[in-house]
């Protein structure tokens, strides 16, 4: 015998057992729009009403390459921010978390980050840049040799890498052996050279400043 095929009630309805028919009541779907994580602040309209904490900003006297320049400096501006802001765009944005060392500057002659350094701290001290240490037509004995011996090649690495060199020239070595040029380069990272044709170039201008054929300090 076969079986009678009933039609499937409407969905959204229900019969009752008197015949009534009864809506059926779901939850409504929940909501697809993505809500902001906790604890990020807020974006869009209501964040944009909020008023804005004001930063404070000072007038400071900085001595750049042997140059003064006033420059009005926010409380949180790196000096890798200030320098580049300034134009002094040979000092390199790379980390800008103290890994890499593109944006080595000479603060008093020592090697620093200028991304880790805030610029409130270094007012009226010495900031050398690779552009202060020589020029196209007087070079610097290490740009010299990195250019000799073929140690650069994209380039973007090699501002902060002669900082390096010359911090460690000046201040612990004059005549480094190769261990100390690792050493010493070992807060500069390089992704084209392989660092061989650097650790030569460094060697070379050691050599070059000892033997007094040059007048750099």
């Amino acid at each position: 015998m076969s079986k009678k095929m009933t039609k499937p009630e409407p969905v959204g309805e229900r019969s009752s057992g008197a015949g009534l028919a009864l809506k059926d009541v779901r939850a409504p779907a929940p909501s697809l729009r993505a809500q902001p994580p906790i604890g990020l602040p807020e974006v869009g309209t209501r964040a944009a009403t909020r008023p804005k904490k004001e930063v404070a900003t000072k007038l400071l006297t900085l001595l750049i390459n042997g140059v003064a320049h006033r420059v009005a400096v926010a409380a949180n501006e790196t000096l890798l921010e200030t320098l580049r802001g300034r134009g002094n765009v040979e000092v390199k944005c790379g980390c800008e978390k103290g890994d890499c060392g593109a944006c080595a500057v000479l603060l008093d002659g020592q090697a620093v980050d200028s991304c880790l350094t805030l610029t409130w701290t270094v007012e009226e001290r010495a900031i050398t840049t690779i552009a202060g240490l020589g020029t196209v037509d007087a070079p610097h004995p290490l740009q010299t040799a990195f250019a000799e011996t073929g140690a650069a090649q994209c380039g973007y690495c090699i501002p902060g890498m002669i900082i390096a060199a010359q911090s460690m020239l000046t201040n612990d070595t004059d005549r480094p052996t190769l261990d100390d040029i690792r050493v010493g380069l070992s807060g500069n990272l390089c992704r084209c050279t392989g660092y061989a044709k650097i650790f030569d170039a460094v060697e070379k201008a050691a050599a070059a400043m000892c033997s007094g054929g040059a007048d750099h300090e």
